[in-house]
């Protein structure tokens, strides 16, 4: 699992890696995020890597990320939030038999009446 977090959203991406699977390795891009920042997202347990002091396009780090991973990964959003941690290991095998390259997404309202 790869979390991609950014400047001044680390509150998300903390909200988003408390229902990631636990059983998998979470691997955090800490995308220009500063030194305070990183040493929070250091406290999860999860593997945090920097992108230096500045912020890199959300299509650069994807990019990067797809040439060096050398196995299957889910990319979740830092403003992804899980409601159940089984999710997207429920839903792997579907994409693997669709054999699918691209995104799986889902959403569900969240009740405040917001569209």
């Amino acid at each position: 699992m790869v979390v991609i977090a950014m400047p001044g959203c680390v509150h998300l991406t903390m909200c988003c890696f408390s229902n990631l699977p636990v059983d998998r390795r979470v691997v955090v891009i800490a995308n220009g995020c500063s030194e305070y920042e990183v040493e929070i997202l250091s406290s999860l347990d999860a593997d945090v890597y920097e992108t230096g002091a500045f912020i890199m396009s959300h299509g650069r780090v994807v990019e990067a990320l797809l040439m060096a991973a050398n196995e299957p990964f889910w990319l979740v959003d830092h403003d992804c939030f899980l409601k159940d941690r089984n999710f997207l290991a429920e839903i792997e095998c579907e994409v693997k038999i669709g054999n699918a390259i691209g995104a799986t997404v889902f959403t569900e309202g969240c009740g405040l009446g917001l569209s």
